[in-house]
């Protein structure tokens, strides 16, 4: 695993990069060593979302696509599909 950029107090804050040794991949803003604010995760198969993160979870609107091309956009809670959306 890798971490690159903002750092506060050892810890990863402000805007970086996480790299998993399995290719899954964060991008985006971190607060306390978490994923927090707007960031984008991908994954080996294919898969990615794109959103808002708080405390290391998806949470807030976002898009996700996954690997087999079909999609929802709209609102997230605890890293779960919760709120308004549209699948396609």
């Amino acid at each position: 695993m890798l971490l690159k950029g903002e750092w506060l107090d050892d810890k990863a804050h402000g805007y970086g990069t996480y790299t998993h040794t399995d290719g899954a991949k964060y991008e985006g803003y971190w607060k306390e060593d978490k994923q927090d604010g707007l960031g984008k995760e991908t994954w080996p198969d294919g898969s990615c979302y794109q959103g808002d993160y708080k405390q290391g979870r998806k949470s807030g609107h976002g898009k996700f696509k996954w690997a087999d091309g079909s999609e929802y956009e709209g609102q997230f809670m605890e890293n779960n599909i919760h709120g308004k959306g549209n699948n396609r």
